[in-house]
């Protein structure tokens, strides 16, 4: 048989496991279900692709889902975390006045309205960020990666006000 005519019984218990390891939760997903076990024909590519977006839509459910929760208490409590891997946290309103974020990995982090003022975040991955209304005020953001960066309302490093990922205004 090839690999696209494999027909098998699962056990949705055992679906379901899968797709919590697979997002990295050690708790069982909880769903509605009809019935304890069912018959399902699949071909294993089809497996394979309701699988991973299972896991991408259970992974986006979580708070922060690849921050580390120690990383992030780190932060808040002592403003030192250079390489910390801080993406997709949840740091909207923080105080990290003067912290050392260099090399830290911001991915996605909803920073919205944090004073980062005096921050070094040297060479730190903002990609995707939400920095809107962030005071980043003498901020050194030397090598840092802003690929679609959210920067509406902040203060940029030299205390101009962006309009970068601002709604343009229609006509």
């Amino acid at each position: 048989r090839y690999a696209g005519d494999l027909r098998s019984e699962f056990d949705f218990n055992l679906v379901l496991t899968m797709l919590s390891y697979l997002a990295g939760k050690n708790e069982w997903v909880k769903m509605k279900i009809i019935t304890k076990s069912f018959t399902m024909c699949l071909t294993a590519p089809f497996l394979v692709i309701s699988g991973l977006i299972g896991a991408i839509a259970l992974t986006n459910w979580t708070g922060s889902a690849f921050a580390d929760p120690n990383q992030i208490r780190q932060i808040l409590q002592t403003r030192e975390c250079s390489g910390c891997d801080l993406s997709r946290a949840r740091l909207s309103f923080a105080n990290l006045r003067g912290s050392n974020l260099r090399n830290a990995n911001l991915f996605s982090a909803d920073l919205k309205l944090a004073d980062l003022r005096e921050a070094t975040l040297i060479g730190a991955v903002l990609d995707r960020a939400d920095l809107r209304g962030a005071d980043l005020t003498g901020a050194d953001m030397t090598g840092a990666y802003m690929t679609e960066t959210n920067f509406c309302g902040a203060i940029m490093p030299d205390g101009q006000k962006s309009s970068e990922g601002c709604p343009k205004p229609t006509k």
